[in-house]
């Protein structure tokens, strides 16, 4: 069984110049090849290190869905330190039950956790530091016990040390049966619980590619959130084993204008999401007189192509 270490190690030695993943900032597109990946992953690993983490700690990963959600996911859990993948969008009260549980010992986050977690740490007492990315830390500082860093900077410090043969990257890693998540549940039926999963659990997900032909050439659309462990493995395991692509949507509103311009070949959605998209198909038709024509006449394979060409022209599958 491969970990989640071997899929990027393999990935990254045997296509090295393929996308990975791309995504949309300042209305420009961009991309890491998996060459960029690995390294992006080793520098993170390299921060832990510096940060004087070591395998068996867990650590809180509490950002919207980026670039810098994977390679801080596989930095951790590549080096045998257990990521706690979290909702940046919690309150207070229930992110600090989650990293008070958790016996989280450092976090990395994006801008809109940043108040959130200023006001909760004091409470927290294991943590030892946390890394925010976006400048939001312009100098390194320590409060309530708690070391502040800035993730570029942190960045800059280690690269070099990252490609040394006695990186931290190079120096540990997990096995099969390590911890690599504890995800939480919702709360909907009380204070949400951990549930700790293996390298092995998430690497197992890798059987479905047996039951959907998964190729080089495919392109995953990223809609829902990598916290949750249904996206994690599907968009993020899968396509990393499969050595394919996923592009990530900025948000829910620009999901057409999205599939446009990366064309996915994958979409992996939740009910609600199908529906709505279905809804928004219907309605453009029931407006449409030359497509409901097409329809009454039996040409509804033309019609459907139109469809597909405007959700990027190379939709295959939707599970």
């Amino acid at each position: 069984m491969p970990t989640s270490r071997t899929l990027l190690v393999d990935a990254a030695a045997k296509c090295p110049d393929r996308e990975f993943v791309r995504w949309k900032a300042n209305h420009v597109w961009h991309n890491w090849t998996f060459r960029e990946l690995l390294k992006q992953t080793r520098i993170v690993s390299e921060m832990l290190s510096l940060l004087k983490l070591k395998p068996g700690d867990r650590v809180a990963v509490v950002m919207e869905n980026r670039a810098e959600w994977m390679s801080a996911y596989l930095g951790i859990a590549c080096c045998g330190l257990t990521v706690v993948p979290v909702d940046y969008r919690l309150q207070a009260v229930e992110l600090s039950h989650i990293l008070r549980d958790s016996e989280t010992k450092a976090v990395f986050a994006s801008a809109p956790v940043w108040t959130v977690l200023r006001e909760i740490e004091a409470d927290l007492r294991t943590l030892e530091s946390i890394v925010m990315l976006d400048g939001i830390v312009t100098a390194q500082f320590k409060d309530n016990g708690v070391v502040h860093c800035d993730f570029s900077t942190l960045a800059v410090q280690v690269e070099n040390r990252a490609k040394d043969a006695e990186s931290f990257f190079n120096r540990t890693g997990p096995d099969e049966e390590t911890p690599a998540s504890i995800i939480y549940t919702s709360g909907t039926t009380g204070r949400s619980k951990g549930a700790i999963l293996s390298h092995r659990n998430f690497c197992s997900q890798i059987r479905a590619l047996e039951f959907f032909q998964v190729k080089p050439e495919d392109n995953f659309l990223l809609v829902l959130p990598l916290y949750h462990a249904f996206a994690f493995s599907a968009c993020f395991v899968v396509p990393l084993a499969a050595r394919c692509s996923v592009s990530m949507v900025e948000n829910m509103r620009t999901i057409p204008e999205n599939m446009r311009e990366t064309q996915p070949t994958v979409l992996l959605a939740v009910p609600l999401l199908a529906e709505k998209m279905m809804n928004a198909i219907q309605r453009k038709l029931s407006k449409n007189l030359l497509a409901k024509t097409m329809l009454s006449i039996g040409l509804g394979k033309a019609v459907g192509r139109k469809i597909i060409d405007n959700l990027g022209g190379r939709l295959r599958l939707l599970i």
